[in-house]
């Protein structure tokens, strides 16, 4: 292990314990951790809090430009850096997503083709309904 590694770890120790939960699981990486680490507990855990409630993921540019704004974080600043306060924008083009063979017809073997995507919508909306909760 490097010492920067090192210099890191001994940082990331400055996170709310939500935020090394999320180190632990791979959902946050080091890089975005150390960013982090050096916005104040309450700082902390109103990010984490927006986070949970957008299901956001942390990208590191995000994290840098929170840091800069370490010391007069708000939420309303959280949302603005992570780019929430602007409307969703239309996507013009489909997107596709390959499901295997096995899943499509477990799932959906007696399902119109036109129905699939409704059932799917349905499907994700519970599943982030439950993961936000």
């Amino acid at each position: 292990m490097t010492g920067r590694n090192i210099a890191r770890y001994v940082r990331c120790n400055q996170l709310i314990p939500a935020f090394k939960d999320m180190l632990d699981d791979g959902s946050l990486t080091m890089v975005v951790g150390v960013e982090l680490s050096f916005l104040s507990p309450e700082e902390q855990t109103l990010l984490h809090g927006v986070m949970e409630k957008n299901c956001i993921r942390l990208k590191n540019d995000a994290a840098k430009r929170l840091r800069a704004a370490a010391g007069s974080i708000t939420e309303e600043s959280v949302q603005t850096i992570l780019g929430l306060d602007k409307p969703v924008t239309e996507v013009k083009k489909p997107v596709s997503v390959k499901l295997p063979a096995k899943v499509y017809h477990r799932y959906f073997a007696n399902v119109a083709a036109k129905d699939v995507q409704g059932i799917l919508e349905e499907a994700l909306d519970l599943y982030f309904e439950r993961k936000g909760a």
